[in-house]
């Protein structure tokens, strides 16, 4: 046995509202449609208000006698020391593999 649906609803609404012609709706009765805006507030009342400062600041060229000739030492030099350490380990890398692929064939 099939479980069949109650009463189906009938699927046309009804007749729509339609508004009498010549006259048109107002969504929100009481609200004018262009509403006038408020008057700004002056935040301090009675004093006017002066972006700029009082005492301009002179604009001053950079000084060019100011710049340092040398660049500032960041201990970033060549050292022998580690030149050769890292010689060392790169031959001593490669005896490795060498001696390795010996062991390999025999």
């Amino acid at each position: 046995m099939n479980p069949t649906p109650g009463k189906p609803v009938d699927p046309t609404p009804g007749k729509p509202v339609n508004p009498t012609p010549g006259k048109p709706v107002d969504p929100t009765p009481g609200k004018p449609v262009n509403p006038t805006p408020g008057k700004p507030v002056d935040p301090t009342p009675g004093k006017p208000v002066n972006p700029t400062p009082d005492k301009p600041v002179s604009e001053q060229p950079a000084n060019p006698t100011s710049a340092k000739e040398q660049l500032p030492n960041t201990g970033e030099t060549t050292s022998a020391g580690s030149t050769v350490l890292g010689v060392v380990a790169g031959l001593v890398g490669l005896a490795a593999l060498g001696r390795r692929k010996k062991e390999d064939e025999k």
